[in-house]
C-alpha cells in the first residue's frame, strides 16, 4: 500500500540529557558528582542537552529523506565504551 511506501520509523535515543527531570533526583552535589561520573564514562566525555536531540530530530524531519528504520543514538559514544 501507498502507506507502506510512505512510513518511516527511525528513533532517537538519548542516554544523559541535561534536564530537570534528571538533575531533580539528587541533590545538587550528588548530581554533580552523577553527571561527572558519566562524563568519564564516555569519549565525547559529556552530557547531552535538550538543543542536541532536538537538532537531530529537525534534521531527521527536514533533510533525512532516505533515513528509515535506524536508531540514532545520542550518547557521546557510550555505546563504544571508554576503550
Amino acid at each position: 500500500t501507498q502507506l507502506e511506501k510512505s512510513a518511516m520509523v527511525t528513533a532517537i535515543c538519548p542516554a544523559l540529557i541535561e534536564t530537570r527531570w534528571h538533575s531533580a533526583r539528587y541533590s545538587p552535589e550528588e548530581y554533580a558528582k552523577f553527571k561527572a561520573g558519566y562524563e568519564k564514562s564516555v569519549p565525547l566525555a559529556k552530557a547531552a542537552k535538550p538543543d542536541d536531540v532536538a537538532e537531530v530530530a529537525v534534521w531527521l524531519l527536514e533533510g533525512a529523506a532516505l533515513i528509515t528504520g535506524e536508531t540514532i543514538l545520542i550518547d557521546g559514544g557510550l555505546h563504544l565504551g571508554k576503550g
